[in-house]
């Protein structure tokens, strides 16, 4: 089947099914299995810190980026008059040129992978609305690209340690992982120095086979690259759940402008929870919850305060909000410093992180 035009007689156009709306149908048809061969795609680009992407996933990656918007200029050649085709080839080589020069240039193969959805998606949105054909569900795919676009670039631009919770050392998530992948059987939930066998083993289960099929296809020396790909399985996770939403909103008879902006809230994150903070006025009452709080004088673990001051507590919150580029790239860590009080000898936190959760119930 190939792209292009009839003409039907009366000097008009006629558009006939093309390779893309082949390619989306397929994509409609075989939702999941799509997505986890794009995900597959994006473990050569996933390396762990110190390495770098190399010279052939890059070509292949802007090579299929290029493709894609000629094949969308071409198509815009056959089907448009010139007033809108022009400016449609010229924005295609301008994002062509720009996501070649953030991979090539910039060196920074994320914020590529981000800007190519975002390319992408913009193209064939104004493809789709100068023919006229731009609906609610297209606009739903072009959603799903940028959404999915942001996720694997976040995937590739973070490490598999950073900004988690209890994933690595001797007794995290990792180990369990671990465990399951040396062992080839669960482990006791109460194994000594492990504090994470207690959630259910699905995922674990799933990752140290993921783990299995890297070193049994790529060698034991691809142990590291393998770990970091366990985010690969998350990128699938977090995607998923997107196909599962758009179809929960079917279901519930969301339509038209109403399925775009819920859709939209979902993929792009458009929620803004984290950053907003409510008015003093509007607090009826609130609770702030903790991990822990440093010194660890009392040697006790503080989970939830009691009647925290409303003022200090939404300037608290309102320092996160702003700090929070800060905050979110910063690495935990904890400092102890040792001494001897009357003898005995005494380590003290000096300085660490804690862990912050804010609800409130508004008037």
């Amino acid at each position: 089947m190939t792209d292009g035009c009839c003409n039907n007689g009366n000097g008009k156009k006629e558009r006939k099914n093309g390779i893309s709306d082949t390619l989306i149908h397929a994509a409609r048809s075989h939702p999941f299995i799509t997505l986890a061969l794009a995900c597959l795609c994006f473990t050569a680009f996933n390396l762990p810190s110190g390495k770098t992407v190399g010279l052939i996933p890059q070509t292949v990656f802007l090579g299929a980026v290029i493709v894609l918007l000629t094949v969308l200029a071409a198509k815009a050649y056959l089907a448009f008059d010139r007033r809108t085709f022009m400016p449609f080839a010229l924005m295609c080589a301008l994002y062509a040129v720009i996501t070649c020069y953030i991979m090539l240039f910039m060196y920074n193969v994320g914020l590529s992978v981000a800007v190519a959805g975002v390319c992408v998606a913009a193209s064939l949105g104004s493809y789709w609305k100068a023919e006229g054909t731009l609906t609610a569900r297209r606009a739903v795919f072009l959603l799903f690209i940028i959404g999915f676009a942001v996720r694997a670039a976040y995937v590739i631009l973070t490490g598999h340690l950073i900004r988690q919770h209890d994933a690595g050392g001797t007794n995290g998530h990792i180990p369990y992982i671990e465990y399951i992948y040396n062992n080839r059987s669960l482990p006791t939930v109460k194994a000594s120095g492990m504090n994470q066998n207690y959630h259910p083993p699905l995922h674990y289960i799933i990752s140290a086979l993921w783990l299995r099929v890297q070193t049994l296809l790529f060698g034991d020396g691809f142990y590291g690259s393998a770990l970091e790909n366990l985010q690969i399985l998350t990128l699938f996770y977090s995607s998923a759940a997107m196909i599962v939403a758009r179809r929960l909103f079917g279901l519930v008879g969301i339509k038209g402008k109403g399925l775009t902006a819920a859709f939209a809230v979902l993929a792009l994150d458009l929620g803004g929870y984290e950053t907003q903070v409510p008015e003093q006025e509007q607090v009826a009452s609130l609770t702030v919850e903790t991990s822990s709080l440093a010194p660890f004088d009392d040697a006790g673990l503080l989970g939830q305060l009691d009647q925290p001051d409303t003022a200090q507590t939404l300037a608290l919150h309102q320092a996160v909000v702003d700090r929070r580029g800060e905050l979110e790239y910063s690495e935990p860590y904890t400092q102890w410093e040792s001494s001897v009080v009357d003898g005995t000898p005494v380590d003290l936190e000096v300085s660490g992180y804690t862990y912050l959760s804010f609800r409130y119930t508004l008037t």
